[in-house]
C-alpha cells in the first residue's frame, strides 16, 4: 500500500462562484509503471471540489490537498499522477518512484 499526498496550487484551479460556495472538478489518473517503463494498469477518478467562502479564502495560502491510498502491483516501481482541471483545461502530473 502507498499513501500519496498530493498538494495543488489553488491558482491554477478554475473554481467557480455560486450560491452554494465555490465549486470546480479535477480528474486525476494514477498510472503504474515498471522498471522497464511498461504500463501496468491506471485508475481514474473524479473530484467535486466544494468550499464554502471562509475555506475558498485559505486556498490561496494553504491550496488544495488531497490523500490516496494506492495498491501498486508488485511489479511497480513507480506511479505517475496526471491531474487535469476542466474548468480550466490546465493539466499538471508528476511522477512518484521507489
Amino acid at each position: 500500500m502507498l499513501r500519496l499526498t498530493l498538494s495543488i496550487d489553488s491558482s491554477g484551479v478554475a473554481l467557480q462562484p455560486g450560491d452554494q460556495g465555490w465549486t470546480g472538478e479535477l480528474a486525476m489518473i494514477y498510472d503504474e509503471r515498471a522498471a522497464d517503463g511498461k504500463d501496468l494498469g491506471r485508475i481514474s477518478e473524479t473530484l467535486k471540489l466544494h468550499y464554502d467562502e471562509d475555506h475558498y479564502q485559505k486556498l490561496a495560502a494553504d491550496g488544495i490537498t488531497y490523500e490516496r491510498l494506492v495498491h501498486p502491483t508488485a511489479q511497480a516501481t513507480q506511479v505517475r499522477i496526471v491531474v487535469y482541471d476542466r474548468g480550466s483545461g490546465r493539466v499538471g502530473s508528476v511522477a512518484v518512484k521507489w
